[in-house]
């Protein structure tokens, strides 16, 4: 019985107007941030560099995929309207 009060309890929202937590100034919210980009682990130059021709060869390789298929059903559309050919 006690399990399923505390579930409960931890999914009940708190009541309108009531706040569990302080909300922060916009100067406390930039620190905030601040201090949490300073704990990411950003990715170095080679990685950056690797990714980046990663993302170009997908992007250009599902942007050729798309155009053929477009200009595919297009051709498909005129034949079958009789405006294919000649």
């Amino acid at each position: 019985m006690k399990k399923q009060q505390s579930a409960a309890n931890r999914l009940s929202r708190p009541a309108p107007g009531k706040s569990r937590a302080k909300r922060a100034t916009p100067l406390e919210f930039i620190k905030q941030i601040r201090d949490e980009l300073g704990r990411v682990s950003w990715p170095g130059r080679k990685d950056t560099v690797t990714y980046s021709i990663v993302v170009l060869i997908t992007v250009t390789f599902f942007t050729t995929i798309i155009y053929l298929m477009d200009r595919g059903f297009a051709e498909a559309v005129l034949w079958l309207i009789g405006r294919g050919g000649s």
